[in-house]
């Protein structure tokens, strides 16, 4: 982000903007870390890009962000893990990532996440509120857009507290520019 700030600015928010949800105003009121790839037109990125994000410190919370841009003809694939300690306090997990892919551009975004849900008495856990999404910034008539496969809940995993985090949740969304956006994003230069 030091070499590239013009990028950040330009594309941050576009997707998910500040007023989109209220874990989403709050991540972007302090966020301090996270993920930022930019890969130029008519690239493809020569190996898979992974991160790691642990909640490390007790009675605190995570706020990442994460913003892949794909230039028009660019492919990209991306791993993104997260995890925390169990612990007996609750903590909350408020990430953005947000997926901008120009015409004939594609990211593959995966996340992994291995949140401890609490015990049978509620106790201890991750709140998990992550808002996820992608933008194609290319014109035409085809449409292909958004696959994704959805979590697995895990076996031991039975409590039904809908705001709590599962045990292991995975997703993996393959985003391909090949419609309209419905937002405008940024034309690339």
């Amino acid at each position: 982000m030091r070499e590239h700030p013009d990028l950040v600015r330009r594309y941050l928010g576009t997707v998910v903007p500040q007023n989109d949800n209220f874990f989403a105003a709050l991540n972007s009121a302090v966020f301090s870390d996270g993920s930022f790839a930019y890969i130029p037109a008519g690239v493809r990125c020569p190996m898979e890009l992974s991160t790691y994000f642990r909640i490390n410190a007790a009675k605190s919370g995570q706020f990442e962000r994460t913003l892949l841009i794909a230039d028009k003809g660019a492919y990209v694939s991306y791993l993104e893990g997260c995890t925390a300690p169990q612990r007996d306090e609750n903590q909350l997990h408020a990430a953005v990532v947000e997926l901008i892919a120009h015409e004939d551009a594609q990211i593959k975004y995966s996340t992994v996440q291995n949140w401890y849900p609490g015990d049978a008495e509620g106790k201890g856990g991750i709140y998990n509120f992550v808002t996820k999404r992608g933008a194609c910034a290319a014109t035409g008539p085809r449409s292909r857009g958004l696959r994704s496969r959805p979590a697995r809940r895990s076996p031991g995993n039975t409590r039904a507290a809908s705001s709590k985090a599962t045990a292991r949740s995975a997703n993996s969304i393959r985003w391909r520019s090949q419609t309209t956006a419905s937002r405008p994003i940024p034309a690339p230069r």
